[in-house]
């Protein structure tokens, strides 16, 4: 999932535990599939965005998984316990209370927002958000088109190439996990005619099934804005229930 309400809402909550059985097989050999969350487990992300006049904003991701249905789609909510809302050269960073739908292996399908004085709406992903299919191997690749489309807004069609790239150690405020890494790039335009191109790195917990880290750095051309934009974004696990 996107995290502030400055940039569009993208992927969900990715989740791999490990495959195979008897002997521990090697990162190569291993398949990790998506494991559903189980109901009222909640995640806390501490979310640190830079901007393109090196301004830090910091804010507090905390996700609650509120219903599991009999098919293995899910619904989470997504809320800053502490309401931080910082307006940085025109651009307003928070995290918008919303309820998220996932399928079955953890991709995007609706989001219905509820801003703080505002009237909620709601935002569908066609056929899904970001992220690979289910189960993963290291080494593969994966592209998605997908289409973002809001109640009262242009619809605008995101573009995804990844790749399974390695299984390592990962440590963050949560603990020390044995993680799959996913590097992949983005590409949308924006409604002004901003073109714009994501190039993230993701952590999974291999054996949680716990999404751990997020780096993402962000480029702009065409009709760049003058000012108050992304330019990178870090989001790490501090507890996990």
């Amino acid at each position: 999932m996107r995290w502030t309400s400055a940039i569009l809402a993208l992927t969900g909550v990715l989740a791999a535990c490990g495959g195979g059985g008897g002997s521990s097989p090697s990162s190569a050999q291993r398949t990790y599939a998506y494991v559903t969350p189980k109901q009222n487990s909640q995640r806390v992300y501490a979310v640190t965005d830079v901007d393109n006049s090196s301004n830090t904003i910091n804010l507090i991701s905390q996700q609650t998984v509120t219903g599991v249905n009999p098919d293995g789609t899910f619904l989470v909510s997504i809320v800053d316990p502490t309401n931080t809302s910082i307006t940085v050269n025109g651009t307003t960073y928070s995290i918008t209370p919303g309820l998220w739908t996932e399928d079955a292996t953890g991709h995007d399908l609706m989001v219905t927002f509820s801003p703080t004085g505002g009237a909620s709406y709601t935002c569908t992903y066609t056929p899904h958000g970001l992220g690979p299919d289910f189960p993963l191997a290291i080494g593969e690749t994966w592209q998605l088109t997908y289409t973002y489309s809001c109640q009262g807004g242009a619809a605008i069609i995101f573009t995804q190439n990844g790749k399974v790239a390695d299984a390592e150690m990962v440590t963050v405020p949560a603990g020390t996990f044995s993680a799959v890494k996913l590097q992949s790039t983005v590409t949308w335009t924006t409604p002004s005619g901003t073109m714009v191109t994501e190039s993230i790195t993701r952590w999974l917990d291999a054996n949680s099934g716990q999404g751990v880290k997020e780096t993402a750095q962000f480029s702009q051309s065409g009709t760049v804005p003058v000012n108050g934009y992304l330019v990178s974004q870090t989001v790490v696990l501090q507890t996990a229930n």
